[in-house]
């Protein structure tokens, strides 16, 4: 089986955008645990924006009905959406809450989960 050229330099290319991004974004202070931007932590993480999105739908679908959530309560929920997210640890999934939060402008307050 041979490989085209052209695919394989695609790849490299896209290869070396992604490390130079996330270079770039660790010198402003990215990781996945305090991350700068929810496609910086699908980039890095391998979270599917559409996984992303069913969080934060579920996420703002709290907001009408709850001013404010336990952290223990609100992660069962998430992971029953999207199970593969329990392979993060706690510090990672935390990330993942505090900027969606803060990127989709979702006014809730979690309980135990810190800024």
């Amino acid at each position: 089986m041979t490989v085209d050229k052209d695919v394989l330099q695609k790849v490299e290319k896209q290869f070396l955008l992604e490390a130079a991004l996330s270079e770039l974004a660790a010198l402003l202070g990215h990781t996945l645990c305090d991350p700068l931007s929810s496609e910086l932590f699908c980039l890095e993480s391998g979270l599917s924006l559409a996984k992303r999105d069913k969080v934060v739908h579920y996420l703002q679908s709290l907001v009408p009905t709850t001013s404010e959530i336990k952290l223990v309560t609100l992660k069962r929920s998430v992971l029953k959406l999207v199970p593969e997210l329990s392979n993060y640890a706690d510090p990672v999934f935390n990330g993942l809450l505090k900027i969606l939060i803060k990127e989709f402008a979702i006014e809730l307050n979690i309980l135990g989960l810190k800024s």
